[in-house]
């Protein structure tokens, strides 16, 4: 029961920070950098070809590493392109935007496949089905919060800083999307402690796993 509770915590929490990173990134870039909306569009397409790759690679790498040393492993990875992607100002370059989109797309190809292994595992294959429906709802409401909780906050710090600086909007705006980075950031790596304390529980030998780690 406890390993269910710790799959739905990731899961809420994980959602939050990879949908928020999602939706901060091409904010900052139309309305901080004047991208054009197929401009920001087109930043985000080598994401689906690493994520791709790196899936198809790690779940092979799941049968000889376990699945949560990869998952902390694409945890800590999404949460260095977040913290750089917190550092952003109206004078970053194109290529360092890309290398932060890079390191998320990596991030998230580690950790996917390993993810599904694991949740999916000890599952038969009747209940699979309802398991990844589960999972995507999950997923769809984290998404749905991230975008509701960050835009809040956004908002929240823009007006702080319009106010404090009394200077350029866009110096403004773009100041209100990194503090809200800095928020992912934080909540990527709180994604983690559901799992470590799931391990934690292992290693004291009151949980009954079967080789998922």
């Amino acid at each position: 029961m406890f390993v269910v509770f710790a799959l739905l915590s990731f899961l809420i929490i994980f959602g939050i920070g990879m949908f928020g990173g999602s939706y901060l990134l091409p904010l900052y870039m139309q309305n901080g950098l004047g991208y054009t909306a197929l401009m920001a569009g087109m930043v985000f397409l080598p994401v689906g070809l690493i994520q791709g790759v790196l899936s198809t690679a790690s779940g092979i790498l799941t049968r000889y590493v376990g699945a949560l040393p990869l998952v902390f492993a694409g945890i800590a990875v999404m949460a260095l392109s977040f913290f750089l992607a917190s550092r952003f100002t109206v004078r970053t370059p194109h290529s360092a935007i890309m290398a932060v989109v890079y390191l998320r797309g990596f991030g998230m190809g580690l950790t996917f496949a390993p993810l599904n292994a694991f949740s999916l595992r000890n599952l038969n294959q009747n209940q699979m089905a309802a398991a990844a429906g589960i999972s995507n709802s999950i997923k769809q409401l984290a998404g749905s919060i991230s975008i509701a909780l960050l835009t809040a906050v956004m908002t929240s710090r823009i007006a702080y800083h319009t106010a404090r600086d009394a200077g350029d909007r866009t110096e403004a705006y773009v100041s209100g999307v990194t503090d809200d980075f800095t928020i992912v950031v934080m909540l990527t790596l709180a994604s983690a402690l559901p799992f470590l304390l799931l391990l934690r529980r292992r290693h004291k030998g009151t949980d009954s796993g079967s080789g998922l780690f």
